[in-house]
Protein backbone atom coordinates (compact mmCIF):
# COMPACT_ATOMS: atom_id res chain seq x y z
CA UNK A 1 0.00 0.00 0.00
CA UNK A 2 1.25 3.63 -0.84
CA UNK A 3 1.66 6.07 1.69
CA UNK A 4 1.03 9.65 0.63
CA UNK A 5 2.59 12.22 2.52
CA UNK A 6 0.71 15.46 2.90
CA UNK A 7 3.16 18.13 2.75
CA UNK A 8 2.31 19.58 -0.72
CA UNK A 9 0.42 22.59 -0.81
CA UNK A 10 -2.98 21.82 -1.89
CA UNK A 11 -1.79 19.99 -4.74
CA UNK A 12 -3.43 20.34 -8.75
CA UNK A 13 -2.09 17.02 -9.13
CA UNK A 14 -4.73 14.64 -11.09
CA UNK A 15 -5.17 12.73 -7.70
CA UNK A 16 -7.82 13.62 -5.25
CA UNK A 17 -6.24 14.49 -2.14
CA UNK A 18 -5.76 11.94 0.99
CA UNK A 19 -7.51 11.24 4.02
CA UNK A 20 -5.79 13.10 6.66
CA UNK A 21 -6.46 13.01 10.73
CA UNK A 22 -7.57 16.25 12.90
CA UNK A 23 -4.11 17.48 13.87
CA UNK A 24 -2.80 17.15 10.29
CA UNK A 25 -6.02 19.18 8.80
CA UNK A 26 -5.66 21.97 10.89
CA UNK A 27 -1.89 22.35 10.58
CA UNK A 28 -1.75 22.24 6.79
CA UNK A 29 -4.99 24.59 7.17
CA UNK A 30 -3.23 27.12 8.49
CA UNK A 31 0.01 26.61 6.58
CA UNK A 32 -1.81 26.86 3.22
CA UNK A 33 -4.46 29.26 4.76
CA UNK A 34 -3.98 31.46 1.32
CA UNK A 35 -4.01 28.60 -0.93
CA UNK A 36 -6.75 29.12 -3.25
CA UNK A 37 -6.05 26.62 -6.10
CA UNK A 38 -5.47 22.76 -5.39
CA UNK A 39 -7.40 20.68 -3.48
CA UNK A 40 -8.52 19.79 -0.09
CA UNK A 41 -10.09 16.22 0.70
CA UNK A 42 -13.37 15.11 2.58
CA UNK A 43 -11.53 14.66 5.74
CA UNK A 44 -9.74 17.63 6.14
CA UNK A 45 -12.50 20.29 5.02
CA UNK A 46 -14.78 18.41 8.18
CA UNK A 47 -12.28 18.69 10.43
CA UNK A 48 -11.40 22.32 10.04
CA UNK A 49 -15.01 23.00 9.86
CA UNK A 50 -16.08 20.77 12.87
CA UNK A 51 -12.80 22.50 14.90
CA UNK A 52 -13.56 25.56 13.97
CA UNK A 53 -17.62 25.42 14.46
CA UNK A 54 -16.61 24.08 18.17
CA UNK A 55 -14.45 26.61 19.35
CA UNK A 56 -17.17 29.22 17.61
CA UNK A 57 -20.10 27.63 20.11
CA UNK A 58 -17.70 28.02 23.30
CA UNK A 59 -16.84 31.60 22.50
CA UNK A 60 -20.84 32.07 21.87
CA UNK A 61 -21.41 30.22 25.15
CA UNK A 62 -19.12 32.16 26.95
CA UNK A 63 -20.18 35.51 25.69
CA UNK A 64 -23.98 34.61 26.38
CA UNK A 65 -22.86 34.27 30.53
CA UNK A 66 -20.94 37.52 30.52
CA UNK A 67 -23.89 38.89 28.55
CA UNK A 68 -26.38 37.64 31.03
CA UNK A 69 -24.32 38.56 34.15
CA UNK A 70 -24.21 42.08 32.40
CA UNK A 71 -28.03 42.42 32.19
CA UNK A 72 -28.42 41.23 35.64
CA UNK A 73 -26.38 44.07 37.14
CA UNK A 74 -28.68 46.62 34.86
CA UNK A 75 -31.34 44.70 36.32
CA UNK A 76 -30.45 45.87 39.98
CA UNK A 77 -29.56 48.98 38.71
CA UNK A 78 -33.43 49.66 37.66
CA UNK A 79 -34.23 47.73 40.70
CA UNK A 80 -32.60 50.66 42.83
CA UNK A 81 -33.37 53.61 40.08
CA UNK A 82 -36.86 52.31 40.98
CA UNK A 83 -36.00 52.59 44.86
CA UNK A 84 -35.25 56.00 44.76
CA UNK A 85 -37.91 57.28 42.69
CA UNK A 86 -40.34 55.74 45.46
CA UNK A 87 -38.61 57.32 47.90
CA UNK A 88 -37.82 54.22 49.21
CA UNK A 89 -34.32 55.00 49.91
CA UNK A 90 -32.22 57.87 50.02
CA UNK A 91 -29.68 59.61 47.24
CA UNK A 92 -26.90 58.62 49.08
CA UNK A 93 -27.60 54.82 49.15
CA UNK A 94 -28.64 55.07 45.98
CA UNK A 95 -25.32 56.85 44.74
CA UNK A 96 -23.52 53.78 47.03
CA UNK A 97 -24.82 51.27 45.83
CA UNK A 98 -25.11 52.53 41.95
CA UNK A 99 -21.70 53.27 42.23
CA UNK A 100 -20.58 49.54 43.86
CA UNK A 101 -22.83 47.54 41.10
CA UNK A 102 -22.54 49.66 37.96
CA UNK A 103 -19.57 50.52 35.56
CA UNK A 104 -18.10 50.12 32.29
CA UNK A 105 -18.67 46.57 30.83
CA UNK A 106 -15.02 45.75 29.86
CA UNK A 107 -14.84 42.12 30.04
CA UNK A 108 -18.07 42.56 27.42
CA UNK A 109 -16.03 44.50 25.00
CA UNK A 110 -13.00 42.50 25.20
CA UNK A 111 -14.96 39.52 24.85
CA UNK A 112 -16.53 41.04 21.62
CA UNK A 113 -13.27 42.08 20.46
CA UNK A 114 -12.02 38.49 20.39
CA UNK A 115 -15.39 37.22 18.59
CA UNK A 116 -14.44 39.90 15.96
CA UNK A 117 -11.22 38.38 15.98
CA UNK A 118 -11.93 34.79 15.86
CA UNK A 119 -14.41 35.28 13.30
CA UNK A 120 -12.19 36.96 10.98
CA UNK A 121 -9.53 34.05 11.41
CA UNK A 122 -12.19 31.31 11.33
CA UNK A 123 -13.43 33.23 7.71
CA UNK A 124 -10.41 32.99 6.50
CA UNK A 125 -9.92 29.57 7.20
CA UNK A 126 -13.07 28.16 6.12
CA UNK A 127 -13.57 30.22 2.55
CA UNK A 128 -9.67 28.80 1.88
CA UNK A 129 -10.15 25.07 2.89
CA UNK A 130 -14.11 25.40 1.37
CA UNK A 131 -12.63 27.04 -2.02
CA UNK A 132 -10.47 23.68 -2.62
CA UNK A 133 -12.92 21.10 -0.96
CA UNK A 134 -15.13 22.03 -3.67
CA UNK A 135 -12.34 22.54 -6.72
CA UNK A 136 -11.42 18.76 -5.56
CA UNK A 137 -15.18 17.91 -6.27
CA UNK A 138 -15.37 18.30 -9.31
CA UNK A 139 -16.79 22.16 -8.27
CA UNK A 140 -15.54 25.38 -9.62
CA UNK A 141 -13.88 27.37 -6.02
CA UNK A 142 -16.09 30.01 -6.94
CA UNK A 143 -19.40 28.57 -6.35
CA UNK A 144 -18.77 28.43 -2.27
CA UNK A 145 -19.90 32.22 -3.03
CA UNK A 146 -23.38 31.36 -3.06
CA UNK A 147 -23.40 30.42 0.63
CA UNK A 148 -23.74 34.30 1.04
CA UNK A 149 -27.45 34.14 -0.58
CA UNK A 150 -29.71 32.99 1.77
CA UNK A 151 -31.73 30.15 0.28
CA UNK A 152 -28.92 28.92 -1.84
CA UNK A 153 -26.37 28.36 1.27
CA UNK A 154 -27.27 24.87 1.37
CA UNK A 155 -25.51 24.35 -1.94
CA UNK A 156 -21.67 24.95 -1.61
CA UNK A 157 -21.90 23.08 1.66
CA UNK A 158 -23.78 19.78 0.08
CA UNK A 159 -21.37 19.95 -2.44
CA UNK A 160 -18.37 19.98 -0.08
CA UNK A 161 -19.80 16.35 0.79
CA UNK A 162 -18.99 15.02 -2.72
CA UNK A 163 -16.30 12.52 -3.41
CA UNK A 164 -13.81 13.49 -5.49
CA UNK A 165 -14.31 12.20 -9.38
CA UNK A 166 -11.89 10.03 -10.56
CA UNK A 167 -9.34 11.72 -12.70
CA UNK A 168 -7.05 10.55 -15.34
CA UNK A 169 -3.51 10.21 -14.10
CA UNK A 170 -2.34 10.28 -17.94
CA UNK A 171 -1.80 13.66 -19.88
CA UNK A 172 -2.20 12.09 -23.17
CA UNK A 173 -5.68 12.63 -24.80
CA UNK A 174 -7.92 9.53 -25.69
CA UNK A 175 -8.14 8.26 -28.80
CA UNK A 176 -11.38 9.63 -31.06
Amino acid sequence: METTVYDQPASTGSRPRPTVNFSQAIKNNFKYLFHFSGRASRSEFWWVYGAFSLVSLIIAIILTFAFNHRLSEMDKFEALTTQYANGEITYAEYHSLAESGTGPAYGVIILLGLLLLWSLISLACTLAVSWRRLQDAGFHGAFYLLSLVGFLALSPLSCTSSPAPPRATSTTSPPI
